[in-house]
């Protein structure tokens, strides 16, 4: 995703950027966005400051570049789970939130997300830069429960999927607290995916759903409790 903030993008075809951008997120994640600083990217990326400037000349667009990195790497795993999938908007729906389950599980992310959430309180252009990303996420939520509940109206589909989305970030507050471990078959992950599934089906009522697995880059999404994997997702 390319938010507007940015109008033209020389970075991208810069061979550093990526290098750049890959260590933005791990100071970010490592050290959240108080003492976020380019001089602090530059030593992560084993570049001269001057090397960052250069490609991403103030801190907006370093921001900016780094959270449409982040997000793009989201749009990639989505894709590329989307290929292994079935043409059935059930099981897409099912894998798509159980990879948003398995995300919030993994520290580093519950890290990146609680230190943007908080750089926007105290920063209008961050603040602005979370709105559109989650207006873009919400959308694509909508997208799935509309393919996979097409009885419902877009204008319910689209509240519907700001519930799941606050749902899914909100257990960060469970799941974000130290260095706690957990994972998508966790009592409390499971109560959370049949919930959401009990708040899609009310208004539609279908058969039971069938969550798929599918696997993202690094991590494997699980198959749901409530359904038998399908046997042409198998490992």
């Amino acid at each position: 995703m390319k938010f507007g903030a940015v109008e033209s993008r020389p970075y991208l075809q810069n061979k550093q950027s990526r290098r750049i951008l890959q260590a933005a997120k791990d100071v970010f994640i490592r050290e959240g966005g108080a003492t976020f600083s380019a001089r602090r990217v530059a030593k992560a990326a084993k570049l001269s400051l001057g090397s960052v400037q250069h490609v991403f000349p103030t801190m907006d667009e370093l921001v900016t570049a780094m959270l449409e990195h982040v997000n793009d790497g989201y749009e990639t795993a989505y894709q590329e789970m989307a290929a292994r999938l079935p043409f059935n908007a059930e099981q897409r729906l099912g894998a798509y939130l159980d990879y948003l389950f398995e995300d919030i599980c993994r520290h580093d992310m519950r890290k990146f997300w609680f230190g943007f959430w908080a750089l926007s309180c105290h920063s209008k252009h961050v603040d602005s830069l979370l709105n559109r990303a989650y207006a873009h996420h919400c959308n694509n939520v909508a997208g799935f429960i509309g393919a996979a509940r097409p009885g419902l109206s877009e204008t319910r589909c689209r509240e519907l999927a700001t519930h799941v989305v606050a749902l899914i970030d909100g257990m960060m507050l469970f799941t974000g607290l130290g260095e706690r471990e957990f994972s998508i078959r966790s009592p409390l992950i499971r109560g959370l995916r049949k919930t959401i599934w009990d708040m899609i089906s009310s208004d539609a009522p279908s058969q039971t759903p069938t969550l798929s697995a599918a696997s993202a880059p690094g991590r494997r999404v699980r198959a749901s409790a409530r359904a038998p994997r399908p046997a042409s997702l198998a490992p």
